[in-house]
């Protein structure tokens, strides 16, 4: 009786096992579909043309391509939508993937293309022929209604919005009669209309590709590898972690990676003889750091591009003077003057962002550069000046010198301290 009994538990006990297996395979199963976006989801391919291209998509589909799924900042985006931004890798090299703004962003993109009369043959919700997965097609003219609009004269009305107004992502200035310049510089194709549509889609949403394609990482330029773009995400080389996760770094450290932002402020001043490049949203979120310790902008999204070599009839008054970015009815704050840094041809803006936004100690919050060992400020006694004078210039040096000043002040530094 009691070897029936016992019998009889021990089969409850394995159909108990097998019955938490099945539910735990189904629980997996659902976590695991709430946490993997589905690449054609995500993607948003169908509805191209209004997105920002379709040359990455065989890199996407490929097998090559996986979604790192239990990264966490691929889950938080993926649950709650925060930045859209999702990490992966194709082969061996690691890539993040973004759509470039918020769900509801886009939506209100959406909705804006579908209520214009002009731009209806862009909607999804009148437009049911777009397949998801005839990304090859990118080169064909999508319709008639298509060639009734023109693009560049859109793209260009974009870019020329006062310059004040918030929903201006990219502006050139002082005016926009390089624009097709900048295109040929972004592009190494024969443009067909869809490509015009992807620009201006770029820049009504987000226009940091298309300066990933001026600026070219193979080129040396200090931002991220830009692999293309499959419906509404974007591919980018992983390049580090954020400059925020470095503050507490040995102070040596933190002085190479500091030569390396003066560098760059530097490079998107001067570098290109046509164009300056200046960025109006710096922050440390917006840095990464490689692994050779060298800052990569990664966060391209609001920028002035200004002509310098324009015709001395369009040269505003004071074209020659050398801008300065300043402090604009507060103290200890980022703000300055997009109509003014377009009306020079030369703006200290860039050493502005770095010097002010990143490098001073404030009074809040430290700045990178805090915390200067004594056996350091006792021997170099204008370093602290020149960090303060880059941020707030006081004398009759200007802010570019000073950071020049400071950036062969670190590099003695580093020399003396035998620090590679």
């Amino acid at each position: 009786m009691c070897l029936f009994i016992l019998n009889k538990l021990s089969r409850y006990k394995y159909i108990l096992i097998i019955v938490v297996i099945v539910i735990s395979s189904i629980i997996t199963r659902q976590i695991m579909n709430l946490l993997s976006p589905d690449l054609i989801e995500l993607t948003e391919l169908s509805k191209c043309p209004a997105c920002y291209g379709t040359c990455a998509c065989a890199k996407i589909f490929s097998n090559n391509f996986k979604i790192d799924f239990f990264n966490f900042y691929t889950m938080l985006s993926h649950l709650f939508a925060a930045k859209n931004v999702f990490y992966g890798s194709i082969g061996k090299t690691k890539v993040v993937l973004k759509k470039l703004a918020h769900d509801y962003e886009l939506k209100l993109f959406d909705n804006m293309i579908c209520e214009n009369e002009n731009l209806t043959h862009l909607c999804v919700n009148k437009n049911n022929n777009n397949n998801n997965n005839n990304y090859n097609n990118n080169n064909n003219d999508i319709d008639s209604d298509v060639n009734k609009i023109d693009y560049l004269s859109l793209i260009k009305s974009e870019v020329s919005l006062n310059i004040n107004n918030a929903n201006a992502k990219l502006v050139l200035c002082p005016n926009t009669n390089h624009l097709e310049n900048l295109i040929n510089l972004s592009q190494n194709y024969i443009f067909h209309n869809n490509d015009y549509i992807y620009l201006w889609t770029l820049i009504k949403i987000n226009p940091e590709p298309i300066i990933l394609k001026i600026l070219q990482a193979d080129k040396g330029w200090p931002v991220t590898k830009y692999y293309g773009a499959c419906g509404r995400v974007v591919i980018e080389k992983y390049a580090g972690l954020p400059l925020t996760v470095y503050y507490h770094e040995t102070w040596l450290r933190r002085a190479k990676i500091a030569i390396g932002l003066l560098e760059s402020a530097n490079m998107f001043t001067f570098r290109n003889p046509e164009y300056s490049f200046y960025f109006t949203d710096l922050s440390p979120d917006n840095i990464v750091i490689d692994e050779n310790d060298k800052p990569v902008f990664i966060d391209l999204e609001n920028v002035i591009i200004l002509h310098k070599n324009i015709s001395i009839e369009d040269q505003p008054k004071e074209w020659n003077d050398l801008h300065t970015s300043d402090n604009i009815d507060c103290d200890n704050c980022f703000s300055f003057s997009p109509t003014d840094i377009c009306s020079h041809r030369i703006s200290d803006h860039n050493y502005y962002s770095i010097c002010q936004q990143i490098l001073l100690d404030k009074p809040k919050d430290n700045g990178f550069l805090h915390s200067i060992p004594v056996y350091i400020f006792n021997n170099y006694k204008n370093l602290k000046v020149m960090i303060d004078e880059c941020a707030l210039p006081q004398t009759m040096k200007s802010r570019i010198e000073a950071g020049d000043e400071l950036k062969k002040i670190l590099q003695r530094i580093l020399i003396d301290f035998h620090y590679e």
